[in-house]
């Protein structure tokens, strides 16, 4: 009876190990991905990203990935198109000056990013 008890509170405790572990890997995520957001305009690099949610690159690259299915770069280059497409759309800016304004710091970048998203995109509806 014990022994049975005792692998009953074993097995307790550590699913809610694993809820609480799982819950803080989430919040983790998402104080990444609000900072990629909010600071999506300016130059970031990976180190600024990882250093966000106190990770090292290289864990928060794998860390990222798991949750995510994407590189944190692919991420937020995606969301820097996004942003763009929505300035193009409701601004009267050059794509010159939309593709420096989302931090795209080089515009033959910036379009190999929308042509790569519109692959992407083509492949999903075929």
């Amino acid at each position: 009876v014990f022994s049975a008890l005792s692998s009953v509170k074993v097995s307790v405790k550590t699913h809610r190990d694993e809820e609480h572990r799982s819950h803080k890997r989430i919040l983790q995520l998402k104080q990444a991905l609000e900072f990629m957001e909010s600071s999506y305009n300016l130059p970031l690099t990976l180190e600024e990203i990882s250093g966000s949610v106190n990770m090292s690159p290289k864990y928060f690259c794998r860390f990222f990935h798991e949750m995510t299915h994407r590189t944190p770069i692919d991420y937020l280059n995606y969301y820097r198109i996004e942003r763009a497409c929505y300035q193009l759309i409701t601004t009267n800016l050059s794509i010159t000056e939309i593709a420096y304004a989302s931090g795209f710091n080089d515009l033959s970048y910036f379009i190999k990013n929308i042509q790569k998203i519109q692959r992407n995109h083509s492949k999903k509806i075929s």
